[in-house]
């Protein structure tokens, strides 16, 4: 049986792009995520993770931002049962700077 517990590293290039001004802004993160084989996930595959975030600032200290998180891993057990995890997380944030 392949579980869907196990542990990994991610490894991202992230890039903030202004796209007016000071005011909004483009934030994308992506890289491979390098999955460590255990008990029940003896030969990890390909694994990726991402997210994309616009972000914006109407005054100072305010800050809005909605975006999404994708995470893909592949894994196999010993007997050769692989399967794979897709995951999305999407969001609209609102919050303060201090």
């Amino acid at each position: 049986m392949v579980s869907a517990v196990y542990r990994g590293i991610d490894a991202q290039l992230r890039v903030r792009q202004p796209l007016y001004k000071n005011r909004l802004a483009l934030d994308l993160a992506i890289g491979p995520r390098f999955l460590l084989a255990g008990p029940t996930a003896e030969k990890p595959g390909f694994s990726l993770a991402g997210e994309a975030w616009v972000e914006a600032r109407p005054i100072s200290l305010l800050f809005v931002r909605g975006g999404a998180r994708l995470f893909r891993a592949q894994l196999a057990d010993a007997q050769g049962l692989s399967t794979t995890d897709l995951r999305v997380f999407v969001a609209l944030e609102a919050g303060v700077f201090f």
